[in-house]
């Protein structure tokens, strides 16, 4: 699809500027009007014919007009809309390039957008590359947000060679600022901005989990020719070996008996019960009367768990053995790591190529 667009400045352009000079010169009101009009009718005709900038004579004289082309053509090339790039072959023009005036997708870049589409959607290219350098930048080593999409920590690919066929080879995540400053240097970006080697132990946050799952055949093959563990699997294996305590609710989560409640129990078998089990026996009679149908323990008596929850144990006392494990350390994920210190020369060199521009 064809794009234009059109700069917050258009109408104050430097262009313009000199237009309004020829219009005082020749004392024509319209001509500022006109040469707008010719120059958005030429932008869009490049845009929809994909041209990349470049106006061909016929097309021009078709668009302006067959008794204004040549005056037109004239005042364009003299305010700096268009350029002659003519050869012996062909009579053409180029439009001035600069973004804050119009800016148009160029051939080469609608090529390059429905390339990284394709690739964005091929599991077989994706999974070893995301395996091979999780989350990491290979330029600079910083930890990439993948859910950023404007700050230059945000995840994307960068195709190391954009016009061959992409592979896992020329493919590597890489954050927004180093893969525009990449695009920037252009000859300059392998000695400025060198490949670094892939992590030796590969970070895998939610975003690329999540991509995984999506590919699961391709992801247990890829790591069988890579020789390395299976994230997936992994996390699977992780996730029974520690249940997540909130799901435990009341007996159940005490329901194991342990070493202690069976020394407990036997001791219990061993000494005279609490009360009797006659309903006629006096004693017993008082003590259904005088105490509650939940009595609490006398002193010395033990209890079961199963009846009262635990209390915690007074200040300065010590904890039984069978105290449970503190639940507020949550096991780290498999091959988690603190993500690299981002490289602060790359940094410093983005900001400071966008300040002198």
């Amino acid at each position: 699809m064809s794009w234009i667009r059109v700069g917050d400045t258009f109408n104050s352009a430097p262009e313009f500027m000199r237009a309004a000079e020829l219009a005082v010169e020749r004392e024509d009101a319209r001509l500022v009007s006109e040469i707008k009009g010719w120059t958005m009718a030429l932008y869009s005709y490049s845009a929809q014919q994909w041209t990349d900038y470049r106006i061909g004579y016929g097309a021009l004289v078709e668009i302006i007009g067959l008794t204004r082309a040549h005056d037109a053509l004239q005042d364009l090339i003299k305010i700096g809309v268009l350029r002659d790039v003519s050869t012996d072959s062909e009579r053409a023009f180029a439009l001035v390039e600069r973004e804050s005036f119009i800016h148009i997708i160029k051939s080469t870049d609608k090529k390059m957008a429905a390339k990284r589409k394709r690739d964005m959607n091929k599991g077989s290219l994706q999974i070893p590359v995301l395996l091979r350098d999780g989350d990491q930048c290979r330029y600079c080593g910083i930890e990439v947000n993948w859910n950023d999409r404007k700050n230059d920590e945000g995840g994307t690919f960068d195709h190391r060679e954009p016009n061959e066929e992409t592979t896992p080879d020329n493919y590597v995540v890489c954050c927004r600022g180093c893969n525009q400053l990449r695009a920037e240097l252009g000859g300059d970006a392998e000695e400025e901005l060198p490949l670094l080697d892939a992590p030796d132990e590969p970070i895998y946050g939610k975003y690329i989990m999540s991509k995984l799952s999506k590919w699961r055949r391709i992801v247990t093959r890829t790591c069988r020719q890579m020789a390395i563990p299976n994230p997936l699997e992994t996390t699977e294996r992780a996730g029974t070996r520690h249940p997540d305590p909130a799901q435990a609710s009341g007996p159940t989560a005490t329901s194991a008996p342990t070493t202690q409640s069976q020394e407990l129990a036997g001791t219990q078998s061993a000494i005279d019960p609490q009360f009797p089990a006659r309903d006629n026996d006096d004693r017993a009679g008082r003590a259904a009367k005088e105490t509650p149908r939940d009595p609490a323990p006398s002193e010395g008596a033990p209890t079961s768990d199963h009846d009262h929850p635990r209390t915690p144990a007074p200040t300065g006392t010590r904890q039984p053995d069978s105290e449970p494990q503190d639940d507020t350390t949550t096991p780290a994920a498999p091959g988690a790591r603190p993500a690299n210190e981002p490289t602060r020369p790359v940094r410093k060199r983005r900001r400071a190529r966008r300040r002198s521009r």
